[in-house]
C-alpha cells in the first residue's frame, strides 16, 4: 500500500506540471509550502515532467520516513530538454505521503 501512495505523489506531480495546477503540485508536499531549493516556479516553466520511481527505501529507525530515488525528464515547449536523480524524503503524516526534502 505504502509503495503504491508514493508512486501517486509523483503522478501527482507529473499532473500538475502538465496542467499548470501549482495547487495541485504543493499538495504533494508537506503543509503545502515549497521547499528550499525546489520551488514550484521552476517546475512550473516546464511544458511537461516526466517522473519514474526508481527505489523506494523504508528507513529502518523511523518508521514514518521513506527515501525516494526518481529520475524526472524535463521537457520545455513540448521537447525533452535533459533529465536528472533526485533524492526525495517522504514522511507519513496522518496516513497520508508527502515531501519535505528533496536533493539534486
Amino acid at each position: 500500500m505504502s509503495k503504491n501512495s508514493i508512486k501517486a505523489i509523483f503522478q501527482n506531480r507529473d499532473k500538475a506540471i502538465n496542467i499548470k495546477h501549482k495547487k495541485l503540485f504543493l499538495s504533494t508536499q508537506v503543509k503545502n509550502q515549497e521547499i528550499k531549493w525546489s520551488y514550484s516556479s521552476g517546475y512550473l516553466k516546464l511544458s511537461k515532467l516526466k517522473s519514474k520511481v526508481l527505489r523506494i527505501y523504508k528507513d529502518n529507525k523511523n518508521k514514518n520516513l521513506w527515501i525516494v530515488l526518481i529520475k524526472e525528464e524535463y521537457y520545455k515547449k513540448g521537447k525533452f530538454s535533459h533529465q536528472g536523480y533526485l533524492i526525495y524524503k517522504i514522511i507519513r503524516d496522518n496516513n497520508r505521503f508527502l515531501i519535505f526534502d528533496i536533493r539534486w
